[in-house]
């Protein structure tokens, strides 16, 4: 699919603060994971891939299948290794798909109940571009905001949220890119509509 001007825009915005530890994201789609056991390093594909080959990928047994997510960012990009900011970001290609280090996933506090999300605090370093005029979805809770990284909004009325969660929309009226910290608290909500996720906390962009 051609890359509009906006799109371009919005990667050359992501470059310009890129360090050369890191790496962009190509494009803007559905991306699939693979987990390494014994280190818990996550491995996430550079380019966008469909359901089938998700369905048809297997990888070496040292990896663990984890999931396939629908970016809800425009464009994306990965700042530094997970744990070492000052260590570049690490590439592997697992069942002929080039793959990035993204994350290690820290302590998690499971759903309370059914339908509520998992809590987990996950290092990388992650970078999230959204195009200008677009409308942007974040969970707040407890004066802190966290933006929709996984997922559309299709069926976030069926989601359960934690005490005291809202959610709002914000639409943009120009590009905006920000850096998740790390480590980033990641909420995850697993169902039949498939993965969603708000992730922070962040400032609100200017609208």
């Amino acid at each position: 699919m051609p890359v509009t001007e906006p799109e371009k825009a919005l990667e050359s915005l992501i470059r310009h603060n890129l360090p050369q530890s890191g790496a962009m994201i190509d494009g803007n789609g559905f991306f699939m994971e693979a987990m390494d056991p014994h280190t818990k390093q996550v491995w996430m594909t550079m380019s966008p891939v469909t359901h089938k080959e998700f369905a048809d990928w297997d990888p070496k047994p040292e990896f663990q299948k984890l999931g396939c997510g629908k970016s809800a960012m425009d464009r994306a990009a990965f700042r530094h290794d997970p744990t070492d900011i000052q260590q570049a970001i690490q590439t592997k290609t697992i069942d002929g798909y080039t793959c990035l280090q993204v994350a290690i996933p820290g302590e998690m506090t499971p759903p309370a109940e059914p339908g509520l999300p998992a809590r987990i605090s996950v290092n990388k370093g992650h970078t999230l571009g959204f195009r200008a005029g677009r409308r942007v979805k974040f969970m707040n809770m407890d004066d802190d905001h966290y933006v929709a990284t996984v997922g559309d909004n299709k069926a976030d009325g069926a989601l359960g949220l934690p005490p005291g969660a809202t959610f709002s929309e914000l639409k943009l009226v120009s590009h905006w890119v920000v850096e998740l910290p790390c480590p980033t608290t990641a909420f995850f909500w697993f169902s039949e509509h498939g993965m969603r996720s708000f992730q922070g906390p962040v400032r609100l962009p200017t609208v």
